[in-house]
């Protein structure tokens, strides 16, 4: 399920951002005792193209982690965490998730 959330956020922009991102994907393997819960790291730039980086511990300290591009202009309007935390809830239909800000 993870793994579809960049897709289903870019489905938000059409056909052709769909296309354009699932070109530019990255993915790894490795050891770490973190996270121990599957966590998503945004990084935002301006114009609604961000990063997003999805870690999924798995056992014996295993962590996959997924990298995609995002295209959503409502993304790139984003300020604080309060507002990426009500698109997440919005976009993905997550009433629970919770959005912390790190500097």
């Amino acid at each position: 399920m993870y793994r579809s959330i960049p897709s289903l956020i870019n489905a938000r922009s059409g056909a052709t951002a769909i296309a354009a991102t699932s070109l530019l994907t990255g993915e790894d393997v490795f050891h770490s005792n973190r996270p121990e819960a599957p966590c998503i790291y945004l990084y935002c730039f301006p114009k609604g193209i961000n990063c997003m980086v999805l870690f999924i511990p798995q056992s014996e300290k295993i962590v996959q982690a997924y990298a995609s591009w995002i295209i959503n202009r409502q993304l790139g309007q984003i300020e604080k965490a309060d507002d990426v935390e009500t698109f997440f809830k919005d976009v993905l239909n997550i009433p629970d998730i919770h959005i912390e800000q790190l500097k």
